[in-house]
């Protein structure tokens, strides 16, 4: 889809929709596309992109990026089941539960648990990682330390499939 001399200038609006479409949830692709550090920084909703180029790289980028897109979080989705997939490391698999499905899946914890401060305790002993159980629908340690389920689901990948090293 390009833009020509005949066709209304495509608004943030409109590339927003286009990420909408691939995939992307509108909260997303509304960052995604007019953050500061986004692809059209700046740009409101309703604002046209006046040059054809521009638009023809804007939606370059998109598709190139919503190609890249992990798969949509379910609503609803929450922790199942979890247990350390290989021993010795900080692979999980968790399943995963909501209405209309559920789903196995491998999660790396080891480079979330480095980033937080209130979780690296579980890096540093890794005895008490391995008191990983599900409580209040999701991945949970002694001491009140959790995952959101809807994160772990957007940061996992599908039991069977390769990760993401």
């Amino acid at each position: 889809m390009t833009a020509t001399d005949d066709d209304e200038p495509p608004s943030a609006e409109d590339l927003v929709r286009e990420l909408m479409k691939a995939g992307a949830s509108e909260r997303w692709a509304r960052l995604w596309v007019t953050s500061p550090t986004g692809l059209l920084s700046g740009l409101r909703p309703g604002d046209a992109i006046a040059n054809p180029a521009t638009a023809d790289r804007a939606r370059t980028a998109l598709r190139r990026q919503a190609a890249q897109l992990p798969e949509p979080i379910p609503a609803g989705v929450y922790v199942t089941g979890a247990r350390i997939r290989d021993e010795g490391t900080y692979m999980v698999e968790l399943t995963f539960a909501w209405p209309s499905g559920i789903a196995v899946r491998h999660w790396d914890a080891e480079p979330y648990l480095a980033a937080s401060r209130a979780h690296e305790v579980l890096l540093t002993d890794y005895e008490r990682f391995t008191e990983l159980h599900v409580a209040d629908r999701t991945l949970s340690w002694p001491g009140d330390l959790d995952f959101a389920p809807e994160f772990l689901y957007g940061e996992s990948w599908p039991a069977g499939t390769p990760g993401p090293r």
